[in-house]
C-alpha cells in the first residue's frame, strides 16, 4: 500500500507545484479510539495501556520509515546545530472539550490527539535517544478561553478542559526509558504561568509554543515578503531567526518539524493538502504562488516528518524532502 500511496501523494504535491519529494510507509493494525483525560488512578492505568498499544504501532511505523529514509542521521545533525525537534499536532480550533477532555468525534477535526503525540514523542526519546529537553511542542492555536494558549494546550489538572499535553508529559514520565536523565514534566510551570523562553535559551525543560501568538513582541516572528507584495509572519521558534543576525539565530536556531494529523482514511489528496498546510502557517495552504515560502522552508529545514493517523487505514509515516535532489 505505501508505495502506491507515496506515488499518489507525490502526484498531488506536483500538481500543487509544491517542491517536495516523499518517502512513505504505512501500518494497518493500529488501535482505534482516543483516551480522555484520566480523573483517577484506575482511569490512568486504562489510558496508559491504550497509549502503550498506540506506541507499539508507532514503533513499527517509524522503524520502517527509518529503514527506508534514514531520517535519524538528518535529525541528529540538526540537533547538534541547536535545533529542537518540534512536534506539531494539528490542534488549532479543534480544542472543544468537556470537563474530562473528551474531544469532538473523529470525523469533525484533524486533531491528532494527545495519545498519538505521546507515542511519537516516546519513540524519538527511546529509539534515536533524543532528550525531552531537545524537544518542544508547537501548535497553531486559534482559540482563547481566558488562559494562556500554552495552558490551554497543557490541560493541566487544575484546568482539565484543555487539549491534554499534561497527560502527554505524565505518560512520558511513567513510560519512557529513564536512562537519559530528563524529566518531561519540566516546562509545565512555564506553560501555566505564561512564561516565554526562546528555544535557544532552553536547556533543561520541554516547552510549548503557541505559534500564532507573539504577545505583542514582534521579535518572535519573522517576516516573509512575497514578490506580489504580500507578507506572511511566521514564528521564529518554527522557522528560525533572522539569517543576518547571529544573536537572533542563537535564540531561534530553527526547528526539526514532526507533523501529526488525523484523517478519516488514507486519502492521497488530503494527505498532500495537509503537508502543504503544515509547511506554512497552519490553515494557510501553500499555493503555487508561494514559491518564496517553499524555498525558505527548504533552505531552513530541508525536510519534515509527516505522520498521519488515517483511521481504519492505520497510520502513515512520510519523510518529506523539501528540496528535490
Amino acid at each position: 500500500m505505501s508505495d502506491s500511496l507515496r506515488r499518489a501523494v507525490q502526484e498531488h504535491l506536483d500538481a500543487r507545484s509544491f517542491p517536495a519529494h516523499v518517502a512513505a510507509v504505512s501500518v494497518k493494525h493500529c488501535p482505534a479510539g482516543f483516551p480522555f483525560h484520566p480523573e483517577d488512578d484506575s482511569d490512568w492505568n486504562m489510558v496508559r495501556a491504550m497509549v502503550d498499544d498506540i506506541y507499539q504501532c508507532v514503533d513499527e511505523m517509524l522503524s520502517a520509515l527509518q529503514t527506508k529514509a534514514g531520517f535519524s542521521a538528518a535529525v541528529w545533525k540538526r540537533l547538534r546545530q541547536g535545533r529542537k525537534l518540534m512536534v506539531r499536532p494539528a490542534a488549532g480550533s479543534t480544542i472543544h472539550m468537556d470537563g474530562r477532555g473528551r474531544g469532538s468525534s473523529r470525523g469533525e477535526s484533524p486533531d491528532a490527539g494527545w495519545a498519538f503525540t505521546a507515542a511519537v514523542m516516546r519513540w524519538f526519546h527511546d529509539h534515536p535517544r533524543i532528550s525531552y529537553y531537545d524537544m518542544c511542542l508547537g501548535v497553531f492555536l486559534d482559540v482563547r478561553e481566558g488562559v494562556t494558549g500554552e495552558a490551554l494546550i497543557e490541560g493541566y489538572p487544575e484546568y482539565p478542559s484543555g487539549w491534554g499535553f499534561y497527560s502527554v508529559r505524565r505518560y512520558l514520565a511513567d513510560a519512557s526509558d529513564p536512562g537519559l536523565g530528563d524529566d518531561p514534566l519540566r516546562g509545565l510551570e512555564e506553560s501555566t504561568a505564561g512564561i516565554y523562553l526562546p528555544p535557544g535559551a532552553v536547556f533543561d525543560r520541554m516547552m510549548v509554543y503557541d505559534l500564532n501568538r507573539n504577545d505583542g513582541d514582534e521579535t518572535r516572528q519573522r517576516e516573509l515578503v512575497f514578490p506580489d507584495g504580500g507578507i506572511l509572519m511566521i514564528h521564529k521558534a518554527f522557522l528560525g531567526g533572522d539569517p543576518g543576525d547571529e544573536g537572533d539565530r542563537v535564540l531561534y536556531p530553527g526547528a526539526i518539524p514532526v507533523n501529526l494529523v488525523r484523517l478519516e482514511k488514507a486519502n492521497p489528496d488530503l494527505i498532500a493538502d495537509s503537508i502543504a498546510r503544515f509547511a506554512g502557517n497552519m490553515g494557510v495552504p501553500v499555493t503555487p504562488g508561494d514559491a518564496l515560502l517553499a524555498r525558505v522552508l527548504g533552505e531552513e529545514q530541508g525536510f519534515m516528518l509527516h505522520l498521519v493517523d488515517a483511521g481504519g487505514d492505520g497510520i502513515i509515516g512520510l519523510f518529506v524532502c523539501l528540496r528535490r535532489t
